[in-house]
C-alpha cells in the first residue's frame, strides 16, 4: 500500500526541488539543484538536443546557470555567464554537467553521449581532477 501524504504543506515540501551538494575537485562543494518542472518540460519539449557535440555541449553548458546555487537554492551564475562555463576547464564543466544530468534523472546513456562527445569539445580538458 502506497503512504499517503498527510496535507497539503507535506505535498508542497516533497514538491520542492531539492539541492544537492556535489564535491568537485578544486572547486570545493557546488549545489545542484533539481530543475523546477516548467524546467524540466522545456528542456525535454525543447526538441532534439543537438547531435554536433560542440552545440551539445554549448547546450547542456547553458543550463548550469538554473541548477548551480548556494546551499539555499539561490542561484550562483547568471546566463551571461555561459560564456565563461563554455570557454572554461572542460574536465571541470563536463562534471557539473554530468552531475547535472544525474540530479535530474536523465538517463546514463545520454550523459555518456555527452561526457563521449565531450572530448572533441574546444577547450575541453579530458584530464581526471
Amino acid at each position: 500500500m502506497n503512504k499517503s501524504i498527510a496535507n497539503r504543506a507535506a505535498l508542497l515540501a516533497a514538491l520542492a526541488p531539492q539541492i544537492v551538494p556535489f564535491p568537485v575537485e578544486g572547486l570545493g562543494v557546488v549545489h545542484i539543484k533539481e530543475f523546477t518542472a516548467l524546467q524540466r518540460v522545456d528542456l525535454l519539449g525543447h526538441g532534439e538536443i543537438p547531435e554536433e557535440p560542440a552545440e551539445q555541449f554549448k547546450f547542456m553548458a547553458a543550463l548550469l546557470p538554473r541548477v548551480i546555487t548556494d546551499s539555499d537554492g539561490k542561484a550562483l551564475l547568471k546566463a551571461s555567464d555561459v560564456d565563461a562555463l563554455i570557454n572554461g576547464k572542460g574536465s571541470i564543466v563536463q562534471k557539473l554537467i554530468n552531475k547535472m544530468l544525474e540530479v535530474n534523472g536523465i538517463t546514463k546513456a545520454a550523459a555518456d553521449t555527452i561526457e563521449k562527445n565531450s572530448e572533441t569539445t574546444p577547450n575541453s580538458d579530458s584530464s581526471t581532477t
